[in-house]
């Protein structure tokens, strides 16, 4: 239009720019690649004489100009109360460390290559299962919240059997290190700490985020508490019990049992009653337990299965739980 009509086509040129930048803004490359594109064919033509192929030029530079200029002012008005995502706007670009860029070309590649091998996100041509006609799928795939990279942990060594449970419950935004640099993979996790990451699982299942807004003279656990029990995690004892203390094995359990609705915890794993050797089915939390092993979500500490309920549980294996909790390709098959 601006090439066409001159400056008169210059308006209508600038509101189309504007809207295809609001769509995507790639199209603003796309935008100057065709009007330089219809600046060398009327060179080459040699129809026009060297002034009007320079206020051609500039009539271009002036409509590209403004509708970016427009799109920004635009943007900053509809935004200014809520602000861009981290994919929607470019302020945060170049901000990536170095380091991390092995790993993202890494992971780049392998999502791109398990499509076609190992069907990670359970892509088929087969009939739909009945789950999924209900509309209650079992499957449960939660999406990364932030980048976890080798190394990002130096107690957390690459060659450990929690690293890549470290991982996913980071890389989720489900467990945090006890600094920027530490982890602590051997240290206990208290039950309010327990509960706040089975919060964090329900809120995500159930909203599509974790949203909990701190209040002023509080704990901080304590809007974890009141979600909890508002939505049936945790019971009134809980709710009421020092939850400062380190948590046991068994108390872990009976919180995580309810973080999800029984058909996200479908049962895969064969595991008679009583099979599980130091977890009788009269224990308080035996249902809790079977309920997690037959789930995939718990396995056991040895090839028997043994649960050791009444010690504490350490933070590599509170980031096993979650990560099985928050992706379904995590949990274990086996029988007892």
């Amino acid at each position: 239009m601006t090439a066409k009509w001159g400056w008169k086509g210059s308006i209508p040129g600038v509101v189309c720019i504007t809207l295809s930048l609001g769509i995507y803004q790639s199209y603003l490359p796309v935008g100057v690649v065709l009007m330089v594109a219809a600046l060398l064919l009327d060179t080459l033509d040699g129809d026009r004489s060297f002034r009007e192929l320079l206020l051609q030029g500039i009539r271009f530079v002036v409509t590209i100009s403004a509708a970016v200029g427009i799109y920004l002012i635009v943007v900053n008005i509809t935004t200014r109360s809520i602000g861009l995502t981290d994919y929607e706007g470019i302020s945060d670009m170049g901000k990536l460390s170095i380091r991390q860029l092995p790993y993202l070309i890494y992971r780049s590649y392998y999502e791109y290559i398990s499509f076609f091998w190992k069907d990670s996100y359970n892509y088929s041509a087969s009939v739909l299962p009945p789950d999924s006609i209900s509309g209650e799928s079992s499957d449960v795939h939660f999406e990364p919240y932030t980048i976890y990279y080798p190394g990002h942990f130096s107690d957390v060594p690459a060659d450990q059997w929690y690293t890549g449970s470290v991982s996913t419950a980071y890389s989720l935004g489900l467990m945090q290190g006890v600094s920027d640099s530490l982890f602590d993979p051997y240290g206990n996790v208290t039950v309010a700490q327990a509960i706040a990451m089975a919060a964090r699982i329900h809120s995500i299942y159930t909203n599509g985020e974790e949203n909990f807004n701190q209040t002023s003279g509080n704990t901080w656990y304590q809007t974890y508490l009141d979600y909890a029990y508002k939505n049936g995690i945790i019971s009134r004892a809980y709710y009421n019990s020092d939850v400062d203390q380190e948590a046991t094995r068994a108390q872990f359990s009976e919180i995580f049992a309810n973080a999800l609705p029984d058909h996200a915890l479908a049962e895969m794993n064969h595991i008679g009653n009583n099979a599980i050797p130091d977890v009788k089915s009269t224990d308080s939390f035996a249902q809790s337990v079977y309920k997690l092993y037959r789930a995939g979500i718990l396995s056991g500490s040895d090839a028997n299965g043994t649960f050791y309920p009444k010690t504490y549980i350490t933070r590599a294996e509170a980031a096993a739980i979650v990560s099985r909790m928050a992706e379904s390709d995590n949990r274990v098959q086996f029988s007892l």
